[in-house]
């Protein structure tokens, strides 16, 4: 399924951005960027993709499910490199083990700068197993945001905004039903 992103102030800058989200034996998200004034400053490459942390203070790219209280949040970086946090209630992480979380498998076409697409195949089911290792319910909840570096500002886009300021770990942010 398809869902606009929509930012959270009104400097969206002629920004559009979208995500399309399936679930079969991988969770697979792809995100679409049309940024036609070139707006968006991007993360220098990287010879080899890698865990990363604080990916979110640059241009990323983020997708959270939740089972009842316990959540986890995935950031995507346009250079392919990647993060994972577990969270048993509203921003209360979880301690994982890094070498259990599966890898995604991310790939990102930005060669024209005013269209970009960032595509995320992850393993869903060991992940959860592997990090807050609850039995998913059936009613897996997601997210789905993305953080742009604006140059002057970062940028806020949800399928969901809730509360008075960008804040994607809100429960009631979470408005995909996998």
């Amino acid at each position: 399924m398809i869902y606009q992103l929509s930012c959270f102030s009104s400097s969206s800058r002629d920004i559009e951005a979208s995500v399309e989200v399936s679930l079969g034996d991988c969770l697979e998200v792809s995100y679409n960027l049309s940024d036609p004034s070139k707006n968006i400053f991007w993360p220098q490459s990287v010879s080899s993709p890698q865990f990363q942390e604080r990916l979110y203070e640059a241009t990323c790219f983020e997708f959270f499910v939740r089972s009842g209280e316990y959540y986890l949040e995935w950031n995507f970086s346009p250079n392919l490199n990647w993060a994972v946090y577990a969270f048993s209630s509203y921003r209360s992480t979880v301690k994982v083990e890094r070498a259990k979380i599966p890898v995604p498998l991310v790939v990102c076409d930005h060669s024209d700068s005013s269209r970009v697409v960032l595509s995320a195949k992850v393993d869903l089911f060991n992940t959860i197993k592997n990090t807050i290792d609850i039995k998913p319910s059936d009613d897996l909840k997601a997210s789905a945001t993305c953080v742009l570096d604006l140059g002057d500002c970062l940028g806020y886009w949800a399928v969901t905004h809730s509360g008075n300021k960008p804040d994607f770990h809100l429960p009631e942010s979470f408005s995909i039903k996998l």
